[in-house]
Formats: structure tokens, C-alpha cells, sequence
């Protein structure tokens, strides 16, 4: 039997902690397919240099190798509800929300977060988090 996986909740990283990040920047790409079901996205993030005009738009997307052309995929603001992605961050307003990825309706198997970043003097801190429920394995 794999230890790994007995059907219980996981927490994946999909982009650690950034500090000052200043330019469009993608998350290395996780394999998913050992989890199943709806995904809850957690980004938790604010701007640092105070300007308001500059911004920081996280997206999801997938790819069938790490190192492949990445699509974007869609998030929900609940389990099977509308479609909702997040907030745009700008340096005036700190973003601290949740959506839902529906991990079995993936396009492929890894999964990246992505911030594109705007502005003339851009500062960001965010990090995006994701738990998930583990596949059940067989009993080898």
C-alpha cells in the first residue's frame, strides 16, 4: 500500500512565499493527478509598495509536462458553482480570498499557479495554497 495517499486532505503549494515580487512570475508546475474532487485555492496576498496603480492577477493553469505550453483553467467561487476568479490585487488593496478548481475536469495533469504583474513600481507578498483530497490507492 502507498502511505503516501489514504484518501485524506493534502495541503500543495503552488507558489511559496513571495516577498517584493516585481515582475510576471509562473509557479513551477505540481502534479495532481493523485488528487481528485473539487480543489480549495487560498490566495493571501498584499501590495508593499503603496502606489495603487500597479496590480497582480493570480491565475491557474495546466500543462501535460512540467516544462510544457500552459492553458489556463478555471476557478469557481464555490464547489459546482459560477465561474469566479480572483480579485485583482493592487498595491492599495490586500486580497485574502478562496476559489474552487474542479481537479477532475483538468485540462492536464500539472498544475502552476501564475501572477502577471503591472505597473510602474510593483511590489508584491502573496502566496497560493491548495487543499485537496488524496485519490485512494489500491491495497498492493
Amino acid at each position: 500500500m502507498n502511505p503516501d495517499l489514504h484518501g485524506e486532505f493534502k495541503r500543495i503549494e503552488l507558489f511559496n512565499q513571495q516577498k517584493d515580487l516585481a515582475t510576471t512570475t509562473n509557479g513551477t508546475g505540481v502534479d495532481v493527478q493523485k488528487y481528485h474532487g473539487w480543489g480549495k485555492v487560498i490566495l493571501v496576498g498584499e501590495g508593499t509598495d503603496g502606489g495603487g496603480s500597479d496590480t497582480l492577477a493570480l491565475t491557474l493553469e495546466s500543462s501535460d509536462a512540467v516544462g510544457g505550453t500552459y492553458a489556463a483553467e478555471t476557478l469557481y467561487a464555490s464547489p459546482g458553482g459560477v465561474a469566479s476568479p480572483f480579485t485583482t490585487m493592487t498595491e492599495a488593496v490586500a486580497v485574502d480570498e478562496e476559489r474552487y478548481i474542479n481537479l477532475d475536469a483538468l485540462k492536464n495533469k500539472f498544475l502552476r499557479a501564475k501572477a502577471t504583474i503591472a505597473g510602474t513600481t510593483p511590489k508584491f507578498n502573496f502566496s497560493v495554497q491548495m487543499i485537496a483530497w488524496g485519490r485512494r490507492l489500491p491495497v498492493s
